[in-house]
């Protein structure tokens, strides 16, 4: 689940509050094992494109595809990578990797 989290700060002697920042925050439910939980509800979004919860929505899902991009992809490199104490040549244990890798992306909520 993404949140979005809004940092705000005082100015006492001007009792004033601004915002100073803002940030998406991935928060993951996990069981005791440490495996990824789907979220126990549903939103109810809004369909219409104009609607600023819909922007954000279809933002937070191109957001995690490209998050998902770039495990892939990071995944993959340390699969060619030889290990430091040549245990492992380069490409060994490639498909174990990324198997390993797309059981934990598909078990993603």
């Amino acid at each position: 689940m993404e949140v979005m989290v809004s940092v705000c700060a005082e100015n006492p002697a001007a009792g004033r509050v601004f915002e100073c920042g803002d940030a998406f925050a991935t928060v993951v439910l996990v069981d005791a094992a440490g495996a990824p939980l789907p979220v126990p509800c549903e939103l109810d979004l809004p369909s219409d494109p104009a609607d600023p919860d819909a922007r954000r929505a279809a933002g937070a899902a191109g957001r995690r595809e490209a998050r998902l991009a770039e495990r892939r992809a990071i995944t993959d490199k340390d699969a060619r990578r030889p290990s430091l104490d040549g245990t492992r040549a380069p490409g060994a244990g490639a498909a174990a990797a990324r198997a390993a890798a797309a059981r934990f992306l598909d078990a993603a909520p």
